[in-house]
């Protein structure tokens, strides 16, 4: 396999020397290539090169370090991830501390049920993959040739094991954040250090990990929609961009009467949405909860009584919320208020009878997932921004479907013949339905003439602009 390097480091004519140094402008690169070319071919056939050195300086864009497997003695709940960053610049020859460089660090933890995060396959008599010991995988047949077969004795695939360990979580760039792990006995860190320039990087000082016993043995949700608790194929599936009405079961399961239990259920729900109903005990009835906050993106139910060994309760809460993606996970959390455990997860599985999902994701069913920017209105379509309070903006909504991540939107207000009069920016923003306002003024904060204007509302996603337009009318 060649790989075409294009750029010309540097070319140096006629060396009679046995010592050879080639200098080149200081820049990043990974690979490089030296050819020889002699002057004359046809006498000078062979040669022999004794050593090759190459020197570099400064620091390298990014440097990775993986722990190894971390036993922390019993299956715990994972809390805030602490630690100390100091960025530096080199000076001449010394190093000194430089608060502003531009340099920092991302931190990802996955945990695990074993110790083993990587899981070794072989196959059986339907060449099918089966996982077998590391130590019994070094011991099988290599497969080396494409016609090599996937067949009882032959080494099969080496992947992540994702049947005992969690995936990586989000990476983690601000000391205090909370990983979104689920429970384990084993954790094991990727540390990467980044910076943006030649002579400044991140080095990290120490790092912690807050650790807690399990409120239960398990915590089990599974969802469904109110009209629909048994789907076809244990799949919930709801139209996108419509309040549809969710039930969630949660069971917890324990072990050891001295677990702690909780008392609260913190829900993370595709998008805004709101609590309905309480439901608790066996047989379940309404309760009436202690309080509902709303903490931003989540939502904390406080429960009016504890659920620990002694009691048998179940759990059922009624939400309303509005699924933007093809596909969405309801997240859900238990904890106590008056312990110092942490947060423990809700795992999907069978939490009911009643419910026939046995997991948290959501689907959207087919044919009602729109464009990724749709639903544009224009309210009122005129408006008159005469200062009377009446009329006096317009809002511009749009709703983002299938939106993976926060993408950048942004607003103009054009004349018919394309001029543009004012940008709105409507930030970093995520799936679901959003509202801009225009005050009809212009860049220069002077009201636009009356007539007739487009609206050109441009989302920047992960495959690309994408632009939709709506009118609006200015009237005096």
């Amino acid at each position: 396999y060649y790989l075409p390097l294009d750029k010309l480091l540097a070319k140096v004519d006629q060396n009679f020397d046995a010592v050879i140094e080639i200098d080149f402008p200081l820049q990043y690169l990974r690979f490089f290539r030296m050819r020889v070319l002699p002057d004359a071919p046809p006498k000078f056939t062979r040669y022999a090169l004794a050593e090759l050195e190459v020197y570099g300086r400064g620091f390298v864009p990014r440097a990775r370090w993986l722990s190894q497997v971390i036993d922390m003695g019993d299956i715990v709940n994972i809390g805030e991830v602490n630690f100390g960053l100091s960025t530096w610049r080199r000076d001449g020859d010394q190093l000194v501390e430089a608060p502003a460089a531009k340099a920092g660090v991302n931190i990802e933890i996955k945990t695990g049920l074993d110790d083993g995060p990587i899981a070794y396959h072989s196959y059986n008599d339907l060449a099918q993959p089966v996982e077998v010991a590391k130590d019994a995988y070094a011991k099988l047949k290599p497969r080396v040739w494409p016609w090599d077969p996937p067949a009882v004795g032959w080494q099969g695939v080496i992947a992540d094991d994702i049947n005992n360990w969690s995936f990586w979580s989000p990476p983690i760039r601000v000391s205090g954040q909370r990983p979104r792990v689920p429970k384990g006995r084993y954790i094991q860190l990727q540390i990467q250090l980044e910076t943006e320039t030649l002579w400044e990087f991140a080095r990290l000082d120490w790092i912690t990990i807050e650790t807690s016993s399990l409120l239960a043995d398990r915590i089990v949700g599974e969802v469904a929609a109110v009209d629909h608790l048994r789907p076809d194929g244990k799949v919930p599936q709801v139209p996108a961009g419509t309040l549809t009405e969710f039930i969630l079961d949660l069971r917890a399961e324990f072990s050891d009467a001295g677990q702690q239990g909780f008392d609260a259920v913190r829900l993370g729900l595709p998008s805004t949405g709101r609590v309905l109903e309480l439901e608790m005990g066996d047989p379940l009835a309404t309760v009436e909860p202690d309080s509902i906050v709303d903490e931003g993106d989540e939502l904390a139910v406080y429960l009016p009584q504890m659920i620990g060994p002694d009691t048998n309760d179940e759990l059922r809460l009624r939400l309303e919320t509005t699924v933007y993606g093809a596909s969405d996970q309801l997240r859900a959390e238990v904890f106590s208020r008056g312990g110092d455990s942490l947060p423990q997860s809700v795992e999907g599985g069978d939490a009911s009878d009643e419910l026939g999902t046995d997991q948290l994701r959501v689907l959207v069913s087919s044919g009602s997932l729109e464009s990724v920017l749709s639903d544009v209105e224009i309210t009122p379509p005129v408006f008159t921004p005469q200062g009377d309070a009446i009329n006096d903006q317009v809002a511009i909504e749009y709703t983002l479907f299938s939106v993976l991540d926060a993408v950048e939107v942004d607003v103009e207000l054009l004349t018919l013949a394309g001029q543009r009069v004012r940008s709105l920016s409507g930030g970093v923003q995520g799936a679901g339905y959003h509202s801009l306002q225009w005050d009809g003024r212009d860049e220069a904060n002077q009201l636009v003439a009356p007539g007739v204007y487009l609206a050109r509302i441009g989302a920047n996603t992960d495959r690309g602009r994408v632009v939709r337009f709506g009118a609006v009318a200015v009237a005096y």
